[in-house]
């Protein structure tokens, strides 16, 4: 029998969910999104669109496949953190370089498994997205609870962005018209 690392995603409104960590061994700060799509987890990872974002996998079964150097759409993964059901730690498709345990670890990026990702889903598209803390080998979730509560809410970062996206997301005070409003995401990682 395998040991797993304990990994906590904590939530401001004092959710907590609790199951198994991969990649790397990190805390981290963002918002927490998610994406329906059966495949294409590399792709969504390494998506500059992603930037500071903890993502959320709804299919069940993620990493069946690998990954390898074709398949990036940037050249470094632009996501904060990865959250998936379940995490096949044996690729089976010959083009695989590495298995995404192996990648998320190679870059810094701290993943979890073992939720149940639905019910995050749910609590996303009801309540949107609360500011939350992914800590793996985490304790009782007490610290990522405040660290959550503590955080910032998102980043707004000027890629094109349409200046109707800011005005309709962020407060009329926090908008200037000489320049873009910028954000501490409480991270460390480069664009």
């Amino acid at each position: 029998m395998c040991a797993y690392k304990p990994a906590i995603l904590a939530l401001e409104d004092g959710s907590v969910f609790r199951g198994a960590a991969f990649g790397a061994d990190a805390t981290i700060a963002g918002e927490c999104v998610f994406n329906t799509s059966m495949t294409g987890y590399q792709e969504i990872i390494t998506d500059p669109s992603y930037f500071g974002q903890i993502v959320t996998m709804t299919y069940p079964h993620i990493g069946n496949y690998g990954v390898n150097p074709d398949d990036a759409e940037s050249d470094r993964p632009r996501a904060e953190g990865f959250i998936v059901r379940h995490l096949v730690r044996q690729p089976s498709n010959p083009r695989a370089t590495q298995g995404l345990d192996e990648y998320l670890k190679a870059h810094n990026i701290p993943g979890m498994e073992g939720i149940d990702t639905r019910a995050l889903v749910r609590r996303l598209r009801v309540r949107g997205a609360p500011r939350r803390v992914l800590d793996v080998g985490a304790g009782s979730g007490v610290l990522a609870i405040a660290a959550a509560k503590a955080g910032a809410r998102a980043c707004a970062i000027e890629i094109g962005l349409p200046p109707n996206v800011l005005k309709c997301t962020l407060p009329t005070s926090d908008l200037k018209s000489s320049s873009m409003p910028t954000r501490n995401m409480n991270s460390t990682r480069a664009i």
